[in-house]
């Protein structure tokens, strides 16, 4: 009988950045795409989430919207999944970070990168070309991606983050927080959306999704969902599972068989490390 060729699988590998920089930049993300030259091309969405995320491309090419993906190029925060499509053969490398350091990487400000891809060879940015170089040479070890590190420390510690007040939003709402910092609800939400490039309402769906996803991966998946939507925030299943087709395209039992089994792709393995900022 004819041997049958592997199936084309992707690889995740995430490291978490140092307990000092999480507040500013919780991983590193390393892709890899296994398969026999010519297999179907797979299939996966990047999942909404709050992060903004510098993207290097290594080997091979990802496709989006029937287009071919630049080779470096950086995005802000998603409140929707966008589908891709990868070939065999791909490597790539992100930086998984606070919208509100934009400004000071790339020179650009968060709210204007809200649902964007851009190009980081239209963007004159120092910091961003520098940053670029060390991703293309972390997929080569460990060894290169403390190298990044390195050379992010001090840039990003010289960063004060935002005055937000977010646990406070998240317990107890924008009034509780705007009137925590001394301002109006409509100044706090312009000023919110400035930083993370999303309204506070938005920020905080995605954020309980992300919540659902981290208490999956943290092992609460052999919880009913009626449970672990309630654990999560949600005021019911039927809630939470509105919020998983809207933001991952898959029912809560998908994602859950998906990430029970470690299978969950890069967009959620990010969910697995929580951040420690207002706390």
């Amino acid at each position: 009988m004819p041997k049958r060729a592997a199936p084309v699988h992707e690889e995740v590998l995430v490291h978490p950045a140092s307990p000092a920089l999480r507040p500013w930049l919780p991983c590193a993300i390393g892709r890899r795409v296994h398969g026999a030259s010519g297999q179907a091309p797979l299939q996966a969405w990047i999942h909404a989430n709050t992060y903004a995320c510098l993207n290097v491309i290594t080997k091979g090419g990802v496709q989006a919207a029937g287009a071919g993906l630049p080779a470096s190029f950086l995005t802000g925060p998603f409140s929707a999944p966008v589908e891709t499509s990868v070939a065999t053969g791909v490597e790539s490398f992100s930086l998984v970070l606070q919208p509100w350091l934009l400004p000071a990487l790339a020179g650009l400000q968060a709210d204007a990168m809200a649902g964007r891809l851009v190009d980081t060879a239209s963007i004159a940015h120092p910091v961003l070309d520098r940053l670029c170089a060390g991703l293309r040479a972390a997929g080569e070890g460990a060894i290169a991606l403390e190298a990044v590190w390195s050379q992010l420390r001090p840039l990003v510690l010289a960063v004060q983050p935002p005055a937000l007040a977010v646990e406070l939003l998240r317990a107890q709402g924008v009034q509780a927080a705007a009137l925590r910092l001394g301002c109006s609800e409509r100044h706090y939400r312009r000023q919110f959306a400035r930083h993370m490039g999303l309204g506070p309402a938005a920020w905080l769906r995605i954020r309980r999704w992300e919540d659902a996803v981290q208490d999956l991966a943290d092992g609460a998946s052999a919880l009913p969902l009626a449970e672990l939507s309630a654990h999560a925030g949600y005021a019911d299943q039927a809630h939470m599972s509105r919020d998983v087709r809207a933001f991952a395209r898959q029912s809560p039992a998908q994602l859950q068989r998906l990430l029970g089994r470690g299978k969950g792709q890069w967009a959620l393995q990010a969910a697995r490390v929580r951040l420690v900022q207002d706390r």
